[in-house]
């Protein structure tokens, strides 16, 4: 007669296994639990953890635990041991953790991408409306932007869209102090920026340094950010250059 398989729990993953992997696995948990609402699903070699899809996988090893991550781009750093692609838009990223404190700013920040990527595309109803916050205005070596604070995929509950080539992120209808525009939220290390047009910045009467009110909302209809020209066969960016 075939043997009888006992089906996977989370539990009997962490059987014969040091105390220390399931603190790091209650640590991962209780910060993709902050995001919202997660169920685990015990497979034969991992655990995922779901939202309406799997957004991250857990694989326990003896003394430390194997994450992997969905995100929309490939993420440069050293902590990522394996980078996969698995379609034009989504990679699979590996992570090995050795002890809870490792379950950081940044790890929750990546689970945080993959929790969105892995919601509904509509937002609950309420969601999508405009976040006001202060920021100081800074300078960059590509122009001006202030620090939003808080993840746009994660509040609004839409995934990152193609801006110009090679950057994804979102677009708003935005104000600073008072003075309408229309942009885009890009991310870069882990933290999310508005940009700010130069034309902008004589309009509103501020500069590099100064403390700025701000008010966001998502645009649904794919606009160019400010001062972006539309040039056939040339992103938005390449092409402002061109022009000048």
């Amino acid at each position: 007669m075939p043997k009888a398989v006992t089906p996977a729990s989370v539990r009997s993953h962490f059987v014969d296994r040091s105390p220390v992997v399931g603190s790091i696995y209650a640590a991962i948990l209780a910060a993709a639990r902050q995001l919202g609402p997660v169920s685990e699903e015990p497979k034969k070699t991992s655990i995922h953890l779901v939202r309406k899809t799997a957004f991250a996988g857990v694989a326990v090893r003896k003394e430390a635990l194997i994450l992997t991550v969905k995100s929309d781009t490939d993420i440069a750093s050293p902590r990522i041991s394996k980078h996969e692609r698995a379609s034009a838009n989504r990679w699979h990223l590996e992570v090995r953790l050795g002890s809870p404190r490792e379950v950081d700013a940044e790890l929750v920040g990546w689970l945080a991408r993959a929790y969105a990527m892995s919601g509904a595309q509509k937002a609950p109803a309420g969601s999508l409306r405009a976040a006001r916050f202060e920021a100081v205005l800074l300078a960059g070596h590509k122009g001006c932007a202030v620090e939003v604070p808080f993840d746009p995929a994660v509040r609004w509950g839409i995934a990152p869209a193609p801006l110009w080539r090679g950057r994804r992120g979102h677009r708003v209808a935005a104000t600073l102090n008072g003075v309408p525009f229309q942009d885009a939220i890009v991310p870069r290390s882990s933290r999310f920026w508005l940009l700010v047009a130069a034309d902008l910045l004589a309009t509103a009467g501020v500069a590099a340094g100064d403390r700025v009110a701000i008010s966001i909302e998502p645009v649904r209809e794919p606009t160019p950010p400010a001062g972006a020209v539309r040039t056939k066969g040339r992103s938005p960016r390449r092409a402002a250059k061109i022009r000048r």
